[in-house]
């Protein structure tokens, strides 16, 4: 249903942000995760990764 489509998720890294970034990754959009941690963003961006999305951004900017 999004297959082409590009998706910004701010606050990924919380329970209702990460569960919107990983039901529009099995909907095939690119999916963008923002977050004010980066330690939060990286399991939601391994678990999309590792059900075989690819293209899942993080945000490279965010504080430790």
């Amino acid at each position: 249903m999004l297959q082409g489509k590009s998706a910004v998720v701010f606050g990924a890294g919380g329970s209702i942000g990460s569960a919107v970034a990983k039901e529009f990754a099995a909907e095939g959009a690119e999916v963008f995760l923002a977050g004010r941690t980066r330690s939060n963003l990286e399991p939601v961006a391994k678990k999309i990764t590792e059900s075989g999305r690819q293209g899942t951004r993080r945000c490279d900017r965010c504080p430790e």
